[in-house]
């Protein structure tokens, strides 16, 4: 039955197990861990596509014996398979370990690319697959046996590499995005607490250094502190609450009040039906 395949135009749905060169399983044994030294891939870890820096390691001295069921390579590809279950992301090549509630799937050469994979997985027909195949009511999980049988629609070889390609791309933008906003975060952060906590702006101004900023923002910073029950803070500023800078905009509508060409969203618990409706567009 593994091995069975439907083909449909250039497409062939087929079992998963029958197009892995390798399956790495690390489920049911936990490592010895240590503070530093090679990273463990954890489940806990896997998240949207990616693998978060990892904060579990392995002693150097028990990389080969822990990692005796199969070394992982790059572009190999890992699956969780509880708690979460489903998360999938692709390995880079750097030594690393696979710990607990892993598995890594590595496609036949010529038959699966493994950056394909790795977006085949993800897929919502795939992962209801998975979830349809997993057992557990607390936590849901899959066991191997069952993971062999997930059925992957696997195109020509041609084609995943163009589907990996265009896909590939699209992911390398949003991660360069996702680290640009980190980045950005990160500034405004040390802007904040450079201005507002640490007040270095009028401390510049009260030592007679030059405060690096335009003119018309410079001004709005005074050049001396005084004494408040909250500490030292510059010079005509005010302590106080959000109560006094801002107020609670949250109003009650009914929904026979709403415009009928207004869109709209809301919330009803079960069993309630709403008195109108209007088409959120």
């Amino acid at each position: 039955m593994a091995s069975e395949s439907v083909c449909t135009a250039d497409w062939h749905s087929l079992a998963l197990e029958s197009v892995m060169e390798a399956i790495i399983d690390y489920r049911g044994k936990s490592p010895r861990k240590t503070t530093s030294g090679i990273p463990l891939i954890t489940a806990k870890i896997v998240k949207g596509g990616r693998i978060l820096p990892p904060d579990e390691f392995i002693a150097p001295e028990d990389y080969d014996e822990w990692m005796r069921r199969g070394m992982p390579k790059s572009g190999d590809v890992v699956i969780t398979t509880e708690a979460p279950l489903g998360e999938v992301a692709q390995l880079d090549g750097s030594k690393v370990a696979l710990a607990q509630r892993l598995i890594a799937l590595r496609g036949k050469t010529g038959t699966l690319d493994n950056t394909f994979l790795k977006f085949m997985l993800q897929s919502k027909g795939v992962q209801d697959e998975l979830k349809s195949r997993s057992t557990g009511t607390t936590v849901s999980g899959i066991r191997q046996s069952e993971l062999r049988l997930i059925q992957l629609p696997i195109p020509s070889i041609g084609e995943q590499r163009l589907i990996a390609n265009i896909l590939g791309s699209l992911d390398d933008k949003i991660e360069l995005n996702r680290k640009m906003n980190e980045t950005l975060e990160a500034m405004a952060r040390a802007l904040f607490k450079s201005w507002f906590v640490d007040f270095d702006p009028v401390r510049a101004k009260v030592e007679g250094r030059n405060i690096g900023l335009p003119e018309a923002i410079a001004a709005l910073f005074p050049d001396s502190f005084e004494e408040s029950d909250l500490g030292d803070k510059p010079q005509g500023w005010a302590n106080g609450t959000f109560d006094d800078v801002a107020e609670n905009s949250r109003i009650t509508m009914r929904v026979e009040k709403i415009p009928a060409d207004t869109p709209w969203l809301a919330y009803f618990s079960a069993g309630a039906v709403p008195s109108v409706a209007h088409d959120c567009g």
